[in-house]
């Protein structure tokens, strides 16, 4: 199953849900992230140093197109990364004067099939990239935040995969019932964001993940050790600490909801 993360703005912590997406789907069996963000947050978030060339930027660069494999780097048993570096910013214009261009990403994961049984993916702006990554994507998740803009973000977002999936020649991914909004709250007691809330669940309470992500400060603290929520509240944090134990709550919830969404799916395909 390949999942992408996709979010029409910043801020709405998507690599955050992705890395830790990523670490409650390994508990099911092994997992590559896939850094597609030319800020290369994932790539930094798992403690991997972004330097030129080593993953997604050679990858998307190379003409022909390699493997990814010789660029995988292990983050934890059963959890892997690709990362990235900024000048995969290079790669629009370089894909835009290829054939097959849409296709790269799924060149380079064709030796992987079986390999992992999720494949989760944080994608960036880069509109070559996006497409590059709807031509594989099994699950779309869209990250936001509980603001009544975002509420229009969340439109243009499934409305831009929707588009990018017809110019594939590909099935909608929304009518299916593969697409998943994920919410992260911002701050504990807004008043603000429960009215954006209200009005989210509202319009898309039918394809809103079953839990709400808390806000917590943990969230900064567990990014700057490189870990995943679960893995820093089992050494940091304990269970007395609620809003951390239901942050991670929410993302193992994300997870099996994700899982759901396509359930005869598995490894790389």
């Amino acid at each position: 199953m390949i999942i992408a993360l996709m979010a029409d703005k910043g801020g709405v912590g998507k690599t955050t849900a992705a890395h830790n997406l990523g670490a409650e789907l390994c508990r099911h069996g092994s997992v590559l992230l896939i850094d597609a963000d030319k800020q290369a947050d994932l790539t930094e978030l798992c403690g991997i140093s972004s330097e030129p060339n080593i993953g997604m930027d050679a990858v998307l660069r190379q003409v022909p197109t390699p493997s990814m494999a010789p660029y995988i780097r292990e983050v934890s048993p059963d959890l892997s990364l690709l990362g990235t570096h900024p000048q995969m910013r290079k790669a629009d214009r370089e894909l835009a004067q290829r054939t097959r261009r849409e296709y790269v990403l799924e060149d380079a994961l064709r030796d992987l099939v079986g390999h992992y049984r999720y494949v989760v993916i944080d994608v960036g702006h880069s509109e070559m990239v996006q497409l590059n990554v709807m031509a594989v994507a099994s699950v779309l998740v869209v990250p936001t935040t509980p603001a009544k803009l975002d509420a229009d973000h969340i439109v243009n977002m499934l409305e831009e995969a929707d588009l990018m999936r017809r110019d594939l020649k590909m099935p909608s991914l929304i009518n299916p019932g593969r697409v998943a909004v994920s919410v992260t709250r911002r701050s504990p007691n807004s008043g603000i964001e429960s009215d954006g809330l209200a009005l989210i669940r509202e319009r898309f309470g039918h394809v809103l993940a079953p839990a709400v992500v808390p806000f917590t400060p943990r969230v900064i603290e567990a990014s700057a050790l490189h870990m995943s929520l679960r893995d820093f509240r089992e050494r940091y944090g304990g269970r007395r600490d609620k809003t951390l134990s239901a942050a991670v709550d929410a993302y193992a919830s994300l997870a099996h909801h994700v899982m759901s969404l396509a359930p005869a799916m598995a490894g790389v395909a």
